[in-house]
């Protein structure tokens, strides 16, 4: 067995899983307490539909990077700024209009320059494209570091021996005795599992749309229904990832490169378990956005 997380680490780590849902109105009210906007003025703000103005901008760039939708680097983190917004049953175009939206801003000039516009067109597409805003708490992706100290703690709780973990730093992991107690483990902790396991918080996670694919949820279905009767949650959890999740999440990268982490090994090649890629080209470099589409939700007041 390995020591690994001390209890001073625990804490930490358990604010971790108190923060992985929120609500878009609290990131945004919270953004507007660190620019000390008042209640009216807030209110103001989404009442006109978020007008473009510079404190609206910079407000919509720190509600999304609250909600991590937004990075600087790559853009818009699509499968979870999806999940802020609920189009029209009766829409089906949705999805391609909004990336049409964005696209148009991309190829404005000037756009790299300034990132609290960049961030504001590309929720501006969303909120004129793609649907209504909702206010529901969502699932939020965890970062990589994030990933790296949640598979820390889960390797200590559940006593990981070394031998394990020399087999889990060389890539031998999937049929290691010790590895589904690690993986439910892991699933539990960070939300993936909830008596069943949550494809969408798996999608908002990855960003793989294999994940809410019809096939995975059928594969899943076959899975649990191929379990004997005395098997466990664990059991379930372990059943469905090798049948069906291994090859379209990052789990076995995450539980590979922690384990050579704390041996002292070269690191694994790899992004670990969060939701979006810190190595990832520049996907959005927008500038103001374009008014040549009419919007479909959320018209301008006049």
């Amino acid at each position: 067995m390995i020591s690994i997380v001390s209890s001073e680490d625990a804490q930490p780590h358990l604010f971790l899983i108190t923060q992985s849902i929120r609500s878009f109105p609290s990131a945004l009210a919270e953004c507007a307490q660190y620019y000390e906007l008042s209640n009216c003025s807030l209110n103001r703000i989404v009442q006109e539909s978020y007008p473009n103005e510079p404190d609206v901008r910079r407000l919509i760039r720190c509600a999304l990077i609250n909600v991590r939708s937004w990075n600087d680097t790559t853009g818009v983190q699509e499968q979870v700024m999806n999940s802020y917004f609920n189009p029209t049953p009766e829409d089906t175009c949705y999805l391609n209009r909004t990336r049409d939206c964005i696209e148009r801003s991309r190829q404005l000039p000037g756009g790299d320059r300034d990132v609290q516009t960049r961030a504001y067109d590309a929720f501006i597409c969303y909120y004129r494209q793609y649907g209504n805003l909702n206010e529901t708490e969502q699932f939020l992706p965890f970062t990589d570091e994030e990933s790296d100290q949640l598979m820390i703690s889960v390797l200590s709780i559940t006593e990981v021996s070394q031998e394990a973990l020399v087999q889990f730093s060389e890539g031998n992991i999937l049929d290691n005795k010790e590895f589904p107690a690690v993986l439910y483990t892991l699933y539990v902790r960070v939300g993936f599992y909830q008596d069943r396991i949550v494809p969408q918080h798996l999608y908002i996670q990855f960003g793989n749309p294999e994940l809410l694919s019809p096939q995975t949820e059928q594969c899943i279905e076959a899975a649990v229904n191929s379990l004997p009767c005395e098997a466990d949650d664990k059991d379930q959890v372990y059943r469905i990832f090798r049948n069906c999740l291994v090859g379209i999440t990052r789990t076995l990268e995450l539980t590979q490169s922690v384990s050579r982490q704390l041996l002292g090994l070269e690191p694994f090649c790899g992004n670990g378990d969060s939701g979006s890629s810190t190595n990832a080209p520049c996907a959005i470099t927008a500038s103001p956005a374009s008014t040549s589409q009419a919007p479909y939700y959320n018209t301008v007041p006049r």
